[in-house]
């Protein structure tokens, strides 16, 4: 893995914040990466989720004002985070994100990779 990729990754996996959705975290991600079929720019989001148990995300990109809808896989974890955090894979200098926890819940939500 090159630096640049490994550089990548790791501040994939430190990027966090620690309030809960409905306070409406706002996430820096520096770095484009990918959501299904869709590829996102290098910005700020808002992640929320439809209900507690859902595993529908509202994703808003604040350069633009867009906001796309990503199903996903609500996973229940046997402890709380510590913080909300999304967490990105990054292979070949393409990144996706792949998770996405929420510090007041016990569970996790994996975006679909099929949209």
């Amino acid at each position: 893995m090159s630096k640049r990729n490994m550089l990548l990754a790791l501040a994939a996996l430190l990027l966090a914040a620690g309030s809960a959705y409905a306070q409406n975290d706002v996430f820096n991600v520096p770095f484009q990466f990918a959501i299904g079929k869709s590829v996102m720019s290098a910005g700020h989001y808002s992640i929320k989720s439809a209900s507690r148990n859902s595993g529908t995300l509202n994703i808003l990109d604040h350069q633009t004002g867009r906001s796309r809808v990503v199903d996903g896989n609500p996973i229940r974890s046997r402890g709380a985070q510590d913080q909300t955090k999304l967490v990105f894979h990054c292979y070949s200098g393409s990144c996706f994100l792949s998770q996405v926890w929420n510090s007041s819940w016990r569970s996790k939500v994996q975006p679909c990779a099929c949209l």
